[in-house]
């Protein structure tokens, strides 16, 4: 919203309470907010109509309605995770991770391109920006044989101000979709798989973060970001 190019914001949920919240934490003008089902293509089609992009923050099993809608508005797409296409069943495996992984055709690649629109998935810390500043750091060295990857965090004291029940990360089911299945590791070439909390370590970050327990992660597209 701070940004002089952007002329408008619309912020959509099925919870319009908790989307004012974060209206009225940013105090932009340029925020309007709307109640959206993201289980229905329509409501956010008319949603999206005449913006220029779509960032969905969504869970991944809404990811192919929103890039759907993204496509029939006309608008680019940005997602933050993708995995599962489901919410019944955490381990289902034919998703977009598992596309391009197997390097089969990835959902919705063609219409994308023939429309003339950019969809890019897996935006978020990690992958997302992860990715740009190994990119950034390889750039400026002369060979690189590995690339390892810390993700730590703490939660701040200003998350509650909008949500104050369990905060794991963005979303509940993602952390326990992390516990529950094996991590891919992009390794020697190839991916390969690994047991349930693999590589344990206690690993100190700066402050605030400081010393907390890792374990290789299963999160979406993680795949992608632990390149080693």
């Amino acid at each position: 919203a701070r940004d002089k190019d952007i002329s408008g914001i619309v912020l959509a949920d099925i919870d319009l309470d908790l989307a004012n919240k974060v209206k009225n934490k940013i105090k932009s003008d340029k925020v309007t907010t709307v109640k959206l089902d993201a289980a229905k293509v329509e409501d956010i089609e008319r949603a999206a109509k005449g913006v220029d992009v779509i960032i969905n923050l969504t869970l991944t099993a809404f990811c192919s309605n929103i890039m759907r809608a993204a496509l029939r508005s006309g608008a680019h797409y940005v997602d933050t995770s993708f995995g599962e296409p489901t919410l019944l069943d955490i381990r289902a495996r034919d998703n977009i991770l598992s596309q391009i992984i197997e390097k089969r055709p990835v959902e919705l690649d063609r219409e994308f391109k023939e429309a003339g629109l950019t969809g890019l998935v897996g935006c978020g810390g990690s992958p997302g920006v992860v990715n740009v500043l190994a990119r950034y750091v390889c750039d400026k060295l002369d060979r690189v044989d590995e690339i390892h990857i810390k993700l730590g965090s703490r939660s701040l004291e200003s998350s509650a101000e909008v949500v104050s029940a369990w905060e794991p990360t963005w979303s509940p089911f993602r952390a326990l979709w992390g516990y529950a299945v094996e991590p891919t590791v992009f390794e020697g070439g190839e991916y390969r798989k690994y047991p349930i909390y693999a590589k344990y370590e206690d690993y100190t970050f700066p402050d605030p973060v400081g010393t907390i327990p890792l374990v290789l992660p299963s999160t979406p597209g993680a795949d992608n970001a632990a390149t080693v």
